[in-house]
């Protein structure tokens, strides 16, 4: 699968869900760490740039069984507390989503994401590359 730069929404989805059907690409993972892969939308802070200090709306997966996250714009891998920690995100800013319920979320809305409140003030790939 090929990322799409500005795209972490869809990216994340995508690695989750396939493409059309129900086997994505961490499904096999899934399936063989015994563990659940999780769909989050949260709001890392910018810590350089123009709007640093602002949050902005982000996608990735988490690894519960494994503590990793692998982020939805570049597939790199992280562990996930060093991950919430260098970007500053509130836990109780993220949702989190099954296989199912992500699948639900984008059918009810037509969209990859965000879905549920966003902050205030919170950015998105759109606003940050036009400045």
């Amino acid at each position: 699968m090929t990322l799409q730069p500005g795209k972490c929404y869809e990216n994340a989805y995508r690695m989750m869900t396939g493409y059309g059907d129900d086997r994505g690409p961490l499904c096999r993972l899934e399936e063989n760490i015994g563990g659940e892969v999780l769909l989050v939308h949260g709001y890392p802070k910018l810590t350089m740039g123009p709007h640093k200090g602002r949050v902005y709306g982000h996608a990735w997966l988490h690894l519960v069984k494994l503590g990793q996250v692998v982020d939805g714009g570049c597939g790199c891998l992280a562990d996930v507390g060093l991950y919430y920690q260098v970007g500053q995100i509130k836990t109780e800013q993220c949702r989190s989503y099954c296989r199912a319920g992500a699948k639900q979320q984008y059918e009810d809305t037509g969209s990859y994401g965000p879905w549920g409140d966003v902050p205030e003030g919170a950015l998105f790939e759109e606003t940050i590359e036009a400045s």
